[in-house]
């Protein structure tokens, strides 16, 4: 039983000492923080492949003298296929790609090394993905929920995805996660729940009209109901 105890304490022992490698290291153990002294500094997240050496992402470029000279240093790989070393290359591939994904510019949204915000992302959502999309396009006088609370991924994969728009689920079951399905699952279902879909009444994001209609009811409604012939009365 004692053995048994020392070796599981062991065990855990070299997997923290492993793990926390990177933060132990002097500059005489690893001679690339003698000059870039913040990968020593303590970070909310960490890329795990920092425990593993500089050599595993990076490597000397023959005949250039590092740090004298200007490229001396080089990734082992390109990205994003750098990347797919570690991270299953199946998980960045779908019928949708987000765009940073499908140009292999990981590091547009991912420091390399560490970062004080989650899966070392370079700032928190949604100021990350308004780095790209235009902040104004998510602002309105009737905003979705995800949106104003900035969970942009809890509707849309941040990689991709085999739904359209790299959507995590498909309307309405994507609307379901946050709506309860009983409500749209009674005798009497109006056809547009059944048929056409959520987005043909609603906007996904936001809107200057209540209930994140994308123009007034009646000009909603007449998508479908047709007016009649005097023009005065919609047909329902």
């Amino acid at each position: 039983m004692k053995t048994f105890k020392l070796l599981t304490f062991l065990i855990c022992f070299l997997l923290i000492s492993g793990v926390m490698t990177y933060r132990t290291f002097s500059a005489e153990e690893n001679p690339c923080l003698s000059c870039h002294v913040k990968l020593k500094e303590p970070a909310y997240s960490v890329h795990p492949a920092l425990s593993m050496g500089c050599e595993v992402c990076h490597k000397a470029v023959e005949g250039k003298n590092h740090p004298d000279q200007k490229d001396s240093i080089k990734l082992v790989r390109d990205m994003p296929g750098l990347c797919y070393n570690c991270h299953n290359e199946s998980k960045f591939k779908g019928k949708s790609i987000h765009a940073p994904v499908a140009g292999g510019m990981c590091t547009s949204c991912h420091d390399p090394h560490m970062s004080n915000f989650k899966k070392i992302l370079k700032t928190e959502r949604p100021g990350l993905c308004y780095t790209c999309h235009d902040e104004s396009k998510f602002k309105g006088q009737d905003v979705h929920a995800p949106v104003v609370n900035g969970m942009c991924t809890s509707c849309h994969n941040p990689h991709a995805s085999n739904n359209s728009k790299i959507l995590v689920n498909e309307p309405p079951d994507l609307c379901y996660m946050c709506h309860d399905k009983a409500n749209f699952t009674k005798k009497y279902v109006h056809l547009a729940i059944t048929s056409v879909g959520c987005l043909t009444c609603h906007s996904p994001h936001i809107s200057k009209y209540p209930s994140l209609l994308p123009k007034p009811i009646n000009d909603v409604c007449i998508v479908c109901h047709k007016p009649q012939s005097s023009g005065k009365h919609l047909h329902l």
